[in-house]
């Protein structure tokens, strides 16, 4: 090394190294599996500027306009006050929820955020940034107006504030009145971005730190105390760290990170796997082992001018607050990476993954060879540009790999690829070496072996394959089990080597089209493409008893690749998701989860040597890193979110009786795939089966007097996790004229009167005989009124007061009456009434409901009859009427429902249509009511059938013979 040329060519090479891996760390590739919350998600105001968790699980989003809480399902705006400009969020160890915001200081109590102001009356506004913290249980700092001040209880039971430095500490340190983040230490250490330096408050003393500390003259927005016991500082150009036992700060500014405005506050944060997190204009930043990671548009985020709120909620999952774009959650962002074009894979097509022996991971893709060495993917230029289907390595380190063509290429340790044989056409779906060092090849064209692999003979069909299976049988999997036996399969075939010997083991009963094999030591698995049933055996059985495994997450699913991993855990890639059973459970994963795409690729599973798995799918390649962690005990986090019963119902009242109905919003506050979130509830009382609801929305109209209690629960099925009942006791008290007090005092009442009036009528009962007996006609015909208005009542449907089924029967039963004239019935079903629902609500529907009948009634006669014969479901009795001179009444009765929208509100429209079904009644005929009903019916469904918006007639010759006269 005495040559001055060669020193210097050696400084070069280590420049170019420590460039290269700076250039790296500054663009690690990952694309990151973000969704994004807006205003069709709730979100009305998108400049997201604080984001919160409290206890129950919610998350609370403080926009330029107003407190928002998200349950997983939805946004929606909380608290009367609408018109805050929210700049901090804050959960204190008590659990209430701090809201900072330019016109002061609140604390949210239930619905209402209550100001909490100075102790001389005056409020406390609160800027952007770090500026809230807890100190203690009931005891909160706030920053307000570059000032520090302590929130505590004013003895009334509500707060206030007081500052915590005093004049003549102001005046010996004005930077006191210019603060920016506080931190709190676990001794009470108070740090603080004062002016431009960072100020320390310790028992009553305080110190500035500056330049002799390692620190620039800059404004200091952000401070955390991480796990190690480091302190870092940051603003929107640098980040600076104290290391344990450190006198001077050091500087460890990422690269890309400033932003060139100092006074903007940024978010400083660690994740709970220790890593350290900001986010500035230019990007997501994390530091971890490996240096400085930076995440951008590259990676799929795109992030606005201004500051970024940044929260890690209690699953682990990373949420940023976008100026002017929202909410976005990084899912899975502790357990999932992944990787596309844009992070340098040749395409995005997934076929097959292999860690070397060298450590290199080899990715085959649609476009040919990647490799991984550290910081990105690279393409293997001497691997040519065809589709890698399969990849094994040989006992020299030697890279095998099998094409969607039927070429077989080998690349030796030292890079340089050629082909060792082109088989007939057909993918080849694996390549396998057997303990002997042989090479066996699964492709669609049969089974082929290569003998010595390091010989140039070429692979030769497997002639036993031949003999069993036939000529034409092509193979989709392989493995090899503990005891060294072979298991090949294919389509509706099962073949085993076991000892040089050949087999052809029965499938299992039921099974079709197995596709899928997969060794766990001396259990063998089977897997068939449309996933219905799974099936393991004694690999070393003579005939395997093959034993089902079933489960509903399979149905419905393509399974595309099965593997068996070092913890015996069954892992399958499908077309909709990857699934995971550990044995006593079933985990699912889709995009929802982190993954990068949801349909993977065949074979194209991977259990690395750390125990995480690669997923290759058809646009792009995921990596779950530490699995064990994904099956830790998990609570679904049910909560009662509203109760109301004509107005909000507390749990276990008991509320006067009123009509109403019982109306209850339930959430699940988890946003890890919440989507496969539904709820099963019962009300005991009325019920005792289960029903289900989606999005949690319970309703129950009209609930008589008594004691009940509705049971809920919340089911997961991607994390087949369920939560614990939760109850809501009612009771629902009758009114006064039921209750026993009032009918013991009407019993009362009755017998004073009556021993009145006999007294009466002893001393004048002549004179007041008439006068008896014009009140007893008189209250007989009230009774009679009364009578005929409850029979009345009880015929109407209580939602458009249109004739019940009851009504409907006893009409036409009338009408059906020998000697009566001929009758139209009518079946009235509305079009796509359920999306009504599913999409405007309840209320919307039923308001349609009515307007329909209020449409229906204005075109009848007095003599016609509409009732709701069920759900969206009309009959219309039409006497007197047949086809002929019915049909242009039933035109004009269709144009008239169906003429306009229906108008629900100053905002809401709806477009409505229906079908009709028309039956020729007469009377006297044989046919019962149900099969009248039955003719309009199928009407109907033919009205349906074709088209909807339209009216079917039954056909005459369809009807009933009339009965015989005697």
């Amino acid at each position: 090394m005495g040559d001055p040329q060669t020193r210097i060519d050696i400084m070069v090479k280590l420049f170019l190294i420590v460039a290269g891996w700076l250039l790296a760390a500054a663009a690690h590739g990952q694309q990151l599996p973000l969704r994004t919350f807006g205003q069709l998600d709730g979100l009305a105001n998108q400049a997201v500027q604080a984001l919160a968790q409290d206890r129950a699980g919610y998350l609370w989003a403080g926009t330029e306009n107003g407190l928002y809480r998200f349950d997983g399902s939805r946004f929606r705006r909380h608290g009367a006050r609408q018109d805050l400009y929210i700049t901090a969020l804050h959960v204190d160890p008590a659990g209430r929820l701090w809201v900072g915001a330019e016109q002061g200081l609140f604390v949210l109590d239930g619905q209402r955020l209550r100001p909490v102001l100075r102790v001389d009356g005056r409020a406390l506004p609160v800027r952007v940034g770090q500026h809230l913290l807890s100190a203690g249980a009931e005891q909160v700092l706030v920053q307000s107006n570059g000032r520090l001040h302590r929130v505590q209880a004013d003895g009334k039971g509500g707060w206030h504030a007081v500052q915590v430095f005093t004049p003549a500490q102001i005046a010996e340190h004005p930077q006191l009145v210019d603060l920016e983040g506080v931190l709190r230490d676990p001794d009470g250490t108070l740090w603080l971005g004062c002016g431009a330096g960072l100020c320390r408050y310790r028992a009553g003393a305080l110190s500035v730190l500056g330049g002799a500390d390692g620190l620039p003259a800059q404004h200091w927005s952000g401070l955390l105390r991480d796990v190690n016991g480091a302190l870092w500082i940051s603003n929107a150009n640098r980040v600076m760290q104290l290391a344990p036992g450190a006198q001077r700060f050091g500087d460890r500014t990422p690269r890309d990170y400033g932003t060139g405005v100092q006074t903007r506050a940024v978010p400083l944060a660690q994740d709970r796997d220790g890593r350290l997190i900001s986010v500035t204009d230019n990007g997501f930043f994390r530091l971890g082992e490996k240096g400085w990671e930076h995440y951008g548009a590259a990676q799929g985020l795109r992030l606005g001018a201004g500051f970024h709120a940044l929260l890690l909620d209690r699953d682990g999952d990373a949420w940023l607050g976008l100026p002017g774009r929202g909410v976005a959650q990084w899912q899975g962002y502790r357990h999932w990476e992944n990787w596309t074009r844009q992070e340098g894979l040749p395409d995005d097509d997934i076929w097959s993954i292999l860690r070397g022996r060298d450590g290199v991971l080899h990715v085959g893709t649609g476009a040919g060879l990647a490799q991984w060495r550290g910081q990105r993917f690279a393409h293997a230029a001497d691997a040519g540009a065809e589709q890698w289907a399969a990849l094994a390595e040989d006992a020299d380190g030697a890279l095998w790999a099998g094409d969607m063509t039927g070429r077989l290429i080998r690349r030796d340790a030292g890079g340089s690829a050629r082909t060792v044989a082109q088989l007939a056409t057909g993918v080849m779906y694996q390549l396998l070496f057997d303990p002997d060092g042989q090479l066996w090849i699964v492709s669609e064209s049969g089974l082929y072996l290569m003998a010595d692999p390091r010989g140039k003979a070429p692979p030769r069909r497997v002639e036993a394959s031949v003999a069993l299976l036939g000529d034409d049988a092509g193979f989709t999997s392989a493995c090899l089990d503990a005891g060294g036996g072979l298991w090949f399969v294919g389509d509706r075939k099962l073949l085993r080597r076991q000892d040089g010997h050949w087999s052809r083991p029965a499938l299992p009963a039921g099974a079709d089209k197995v596709s899928h094999v997969a060794c766990d030591g001396h259990t063998v698995w089977l897997a068939q493409d449309h996933g219905t049933a799974l099936w393991h055996a004694d690999s070393g059985a003579a005939q395997p008893q093959w034993q089902p495994h079933r489960h509903e997450a399979l149905e419905g699913r393509m399974l595309q690749s099965m593997l068996v991993d070092r913890r015996h855990w069954l892992w399958l890639g499908t077309d909709s998701g990857l699934m995971v059973w550990n044995g006593q459970r079933w985990r699912i994963f889709d995009q929802r989860s982190g993954m990068v795409w949801n349909d993977s690729n065949q074979h194209a599973l991977y259990a690395d040597r750390d125990g995480s798995i690669w997923v290759g799918t058809s646009n792009g390649l995921s990596h779950l890193l530490r699995p064990e962690a994904l099956f830790e005990p998990r609570v679904i986090p049910l909560q009662l979110a509203a109760a109301r019963y004509g107005g909000p119902l507390a749990p276990g009242a008991a509320v006067a009786w009123s009509g109403a109905a019982l109306e209850v919003q339930l959430a699940a506050p988890l946003y890890q795939n919440h989507e496969t979130l539904s709820f099963r509830y019962r009300l005991l009382g009325l019920e005792s089966g289960w029903s289900a609801s989606e999005n949690g929305v319970l309703r129950y109209p009209a609930l008589a007097p008594g004691n009940y209690r509705l049971q809920v629960m919340a089911q997961h099925s991607s994390l087949q996790a369920s939560s614990a009942v939760l109850e809501l006791p009612l009771t629902i008290e009758p009114p006064w004229w039921q209750t026993r007090w009032a009918y013991a005092g009407a019993a009362l009442l009755a017998l004073l009167v009556i021993g009145l009036l006999h007294r009466y009528r002893v001393a004048r009962v002549l004179r007041q005989r008439a006068l008896l007996e014009r009140r007893v006609a008189e209250r007989t015909a009230e009774l009679e009124a009364s009578r005929e208005e409850h029979r009345l009542r009880s015929l109407k449907d209580g939602l458009t007061q249109a004739w019940n089924r009851v009504a409907l029967m006893e009409r036409l039963a009338a009408l059906m009456a020998p000697g009566g004239a001929p009758f139209l019935l009518v079946l009235l079903d509305l079009d796509y009434f359920k999306r009504i629902n599913d999409t405007h609500g309840h209320l919307a529907g039923d308001e349609v409901l009515r307007e329909v009948v209020r449409r229906v009634q204005g075109q009848l006669r007095a003599s016609d009859t509409v009732g709701r014969y069920g759900g969206e479901e009309f009959m219309l009795l039409l006497p007197g009427l047949d086809l002929a001179s019915g049909a242009p009444r039933l035109e004009q009765l269709h144009r008239a429902i169906c003429a306009a929208p229906v108008r629900i509100d100053e905002q809401l429209q709806l477009p409505i249509s229906c079908s009709c079904g028309v039956v020729a009644g007469r009377a006297g005929a044989a046919c019962s009511a149900e099969q009248w009903i039955g003719l309009a019916d199928a009407a109907l469904y033919r009205a349906k059938a074709l088209g909807r918006a339209r009216i079917e007639y039954a056909a005459d010759d369809a009807c009933c013979s009339d009965e015989t006269p005697d």
